[in-house]
């Protein structure tokens, strides 16, 4: 699991994420399936090793799940800064969605290793589990753990 700074764009940067996860969907390819990426989702818990960097951040941060052929982005912004979390394939367990309330969902992305807790609304929650079962790299890691 990569965490990078992206608010700048650096080809580098650039082809090091296309080469962890793939390249970005062609516009007819993101027309076809409903869009790769999802909003409405607050990042809630981060790895250990990062909350050092953001330890004066109490707040849910709103982020967006990117899924692309081979793994996941999540996406998030403080203060400026945009940030990402880039998940190959390779080094995701899995994605388990539970029900945490009669409104809520808990999505917690399993790595090796590290754990990122997203919480985004039940409605939305299954949407996004649909549109993840899609995506042929992500159908067998979508776990519901109701």
């Amino acid at each position: 699991m990569l965490f990078l700074n992206v608010s700048y764009n650096d080809a580098n940067q650039k082809r090091l994420i296309d080469g962890s996860v793939g390249t970005a969907p062609g516009l007819f390819e993101r027309l076809k399936t409903g869009g790769n990426g999802f909003g409405g989702v607050f990042l809630e818990q981060i790895p250990p090793k990062l909350k050092e960097k953001f330890k004066g951040l109490n707040d849910r941060i709103k982020s967006i799940i990117e899924a692309r052929k081979n793994g996941i982005l999540i996406r998030f912004k403080i203060k400026t800064e945009t940030y990402a979390f880039v998940i190959p394939k390779s080094e995701l367990k899995n994605l388990v969605m539970k029900r945490i309330d009669v409104d809520l969902a808990r999505l917690k992305v399993l790595t090796n290793g590290n754990s990122i807790d997203l919480l985004l609304r039940y409605h939305d929650a299954r949407n996004l589990m649909k549109r993840l079962r899609k995506v042929p790299v992500l159908t067998d890691k979508v776990v519901w753990d109701l």
